[in-house]
């Protein structure tokens, strides 16, 4: 069985580790910052999982809430995590984002928002990173900061192209 969904991978990886309920997967990946997902999400992909046979559930009583649901990582869910442990197969990489889109509307009040809300992520980032005890945790952030940095870069010069464009325009108006 081929899964194509980062997200279910990620579902199921940490399900290897542990028998857990939704909330306690979503509260996972928001800690490890291993992949961005809402609880609706998570329900979601848990639901064509289970459809899948890659998880199972138990669902335990409670006194005045519905019933929590205990997900457990299958025999198939562990060959699927195997398979693509195991995978060489890069996914072809796309550039294209919310940024590229607001260079090409020439938008220089986000940038200048963007690029302040980076900064103050960064400098929270790197206050944290020291403290990071897990290697592949550390790696992670590591990642996820080196591309902060990245893109609050690319602010700064998408903010100097839009102002390049905006005075070529005003030179254009006045000739």
């Amino acid at each position: 069985m081929n899964i194509k969904s980062e997200l279910q991978k990620a579902v199921l990886l940490f399900l290897t580790e542990s028998s857990m309920t939704g909330y306690e997967i979503c509260k996972e990946l928001m800690a490890t910052q291993v992949w961005t997902a809402n609880h609706q999400q998570v329900y979601r992909e848990l639901h064509l999982l289970n459809d899948k046979l890659c998880v199972e559930f138990e669902e335990i009583p409670q006194n005045g809430k519905p019933d929590k649901k205990l997900y457990s990582i299958t025999d198939i869910g562990r060959s699927v995590v195997s398979k693509f442990s195991q995978s060489i197969d890069i996914k072809k990489t796309t550039y294209h984002s919310e940024s590229t889109l607001m260079l090409k509307a020439c938008n220089s009040n986000y940038f200048n928002a963007l690029k302040e809300k980076l900064t103050l992520d960064i400098e929270l980032l790197e206050i944290e990173l020291p403290r990071i005890d897990d290697e592949i945790e550390y790696a992670i952030l590591y990642r996820q900061l080196s591309m902060m940095r990245t893109e609050r870069d690319y602010a700064k010069s998408a903010l100097l192209t839009i102002k390049s464009i905006k005075h070529q325009q005003q030179l254009s108006k006045v000739a």
